[in-house]
């Protein structure tokens, strides 16, 4: 219930003069001019005063009304100290002296309130109106309309006759400061609205807890006692969205206090539906089972519940977890040797978010969760990762569904260059090396040929360079410029090296394949294959085969190609 507390007074002054004497009423005799209505003029107001007059006259003349009205009060009917017009308007009460019975001698509160109603139509002070029941008419205008004792009820003695006073329609709780009130002579006074008074005061208005059942009837009010469970809700509908199955319902009618639902699911493996959910809130009749899982089906019901209990089930339906959707495409790219681009695409709107996995090979014990995306969002640039040159990354990605299910995973994985491939990169020869048996020691030291091959685009093995060593001692240095390296269609692209050691002699034709770099996602595999390019046919002039190597754009750059065959051995040392 809202602040409804007075007190009389007018100013400073006159509260001064009150407290002098507490239980003298200020009137517009003892303050002439200054005491009169505060109350905006409309039909709600005028209706409320005369009422109010009709109280203040009743209670003035009526002993036995005082009592009854002292009496129901204390009932405490809704917790507040008031009664309803209705509910005692027909109850009889003593006759006040030199009031003219009806036929009937019983005497009631109607009757008295309507002898002394007053208002600015032919009804005066002691006059019935002629066949009409005023205060019918009121009680049927306004069926809230009660009278309370907001504060020193149960100190009420009856010899003591209150102030009467009503709220009118603008009354703003905390805001408005004074209302208009009524002595028991009939005499307007003002009654402070913020401060409570010393004595009892009586008050005319509707009743605020019933206004606002009726206002809100949704709305249960604690205390209240239902002796059933409400009736079940129906028209329970379920569909598979991205964010889990949407559910939704008709809440019950009548609603007999419904606090909130419980939301029932079965599974194909489950006995007995389930509770899974509690949603609270009579008007709250939308929701989402987010555990569904994808592919599964599911059935529910909804139970409405109150103080007393839950109802009966509604009707139940059925729906399948949605499958989030499956990526279409994911490529990883180093940029720099410190940026790598991640890209995907989706194939449909059945996801709520994106989950990446990184697995370092080498610094971590398997997949770790290493980012999360929005739905919408399509690609991903990582920095600082030349800290991790060389290290195999291994990304996983996901489509994740309002369940927590993911979607198939797509991989992709890169090996971290060293080389930055946004420009070129010189690759030189710094040193070569060799066993001594390479060559018979009647023929000195030996010569190596060193012929770099490649794959062009029509995947034919080419020549792109070749140069001699004359290997003093076995072992030479040098700073020879091979070629500047910059890929660009094949981030994994690899140049191989053949080694032989060449004599003056006739010569000889060779086949040799070069090797490329592709990338190999299969079966949780992913690894860089060599793949062979075409072969072709190569001249070397008497020649010591010792094979080939390859060189990857992500190796080291200072780096050691081995070639090894026949018993003997080359090595060359790569550098920038």
């Amino acid at each position: 219930m809202k602040k409804l507390i007075f007190f009389i007074v007018i100013t400073t002054c006159l509260f001064a003069a009150c407290e002098s004497n507490n239980e003298e009423i200020i009137s517009q005799n003892q303050y002439p001019g200054i005491v009169e209505e505060i109350f905006e003029p409309n039909e709600y107001n005028t209706d409320m005063k005369n009422f109010a007059l009709a109280v203040s006259n009743a209670m003035n003349k009526s002993e036995d009304f005082r009592k009854l009205i002292k009496r129901e009060v204390l009932a405490k009917f809704d917790g507040d100290y008031n009664v309803l017009l209705s509910h005692i308007m027909n109850k009889s009460i003593l006759p006040i002296e030199g009031i003219q019975l009806r036929s009937s001698d019983n005497y009631t509160v109607k009757d008295l309130l309507e002898d002394f109603y007053v208002s600015n139509s032919n009804i005066s002070s002691g006059l019935r109106a002629s066949g009409i029941s005023v205060i019918e008419e009121l009680s049927a205008k306004y069926p809230l309309l009660e009278v309370s004792v907001p504060v020193h009820a149960d100190e009420w003695e009856s010899d003591y006759i209150p102030v009467v006073t009503f709220i009118p329609s603008e009354y703003e709780d905390g805001v408005t400061q004074s209302v208009t009130g009524y002595n028991p002579n009939g005499s307007i006074t003002i009654v402070d609205a913020i401060s409570p008074p010393k004595l009892p005061l009586v008050v005319v208005k509707e009743n605020e807890k019933l206004k606002l059942r009726e206002l809100n009837p949704e709305i249960p009010w604690l205390g209240d006692d239902y002796n059933s469970p409400p009736p079940a809700p129906t028209n329970l509908t379920a569909s598979a969205t991205a964010y889990g199955v949407a559910l939704s319902w008709t809440k019950p009618s009548p609603t007999e206090g419904t606090i909130g639902y419980y939301i029932c699911r079965k599974g194909t493996s489950d006995q007995n539906f389930v509770e899974i959910l509690i949603v609270n809130g009579v008007n709250n009749i939308a929701c989402y089972d987010n555990t569904a899982k994808a592919g599964e089906s599911y059935w529910y019901h909804v139970k409405a519940y109150n103080y007393a209990g839950q109802s009966e089930s509604s009707n139940t339906v059925s729906a399948v977890g949605v499958i989030p959707a499956n990526l279409l495409t994911f490529d990883v790219n180093p940029r720099t040797e410190e940026l790598v681009e991640l890209n995907w695409t989706v194939e449909s709107a059945n996801y709520v978010k994106i989950r990446l996995d990184r697995y370092v090979v080498g610094n971590d014990n398997g997949y770790k969760l290493h980012k999360e995306f929005d739905k919408g969002v399509y690609d991903y640039f990582e920095d600082n990762m030349n800290l991790l040159a060389g290290k195999k990354i291994q990304y996983r990605i996901q489509t994740i569904s309002s369940a927590g299910s993911p979607s198939n995973p797509k991989y992709d994985f890169l090996y971290m260059p060293y080389r930055n491939p946004t420009y070129a990169s010189p690759v030189k020869i710094k040193k070569i090396k060799c066993s001594n048996n390479v060559e018979g020691f009647l023929m000195g030291t030996p010569e190596i040929l060193i012929t770099v091959l490649g794959v062009d685009s029509n995947g034919k093995t080419t020549e792109i360079t070749s140069f001699y060593s004359d290997m003093k001692d076995f072992a030479q240095s040098y700073n020879h410029l091979i070629f500047n390296w910059q890929p660009r269609d094949n981030w994994y692209q690899r140049y191989t090296f053949y080694a032989t050691e060449e004599d003056p002699g006739p010569d000889v034709k060779i086949k040799i394949s070069a090797n490329i770099g592709v990338k190999k996602i299969s079966a949780g595999v992913m690894e860089i294959e060599p793949k062979a390019g075409i072969e072709t046919e190569f001249k070397f002039s008497a020649p010591e085969d010792m094979g080939s190597a390859d060189l990857s754009f992500y190796d080291p750059i200072n780096t050691t190609l081995k070639f090894e065959k026949h018993g003997y051995w080359c090595l060359v040392t790569l550098g920038q």
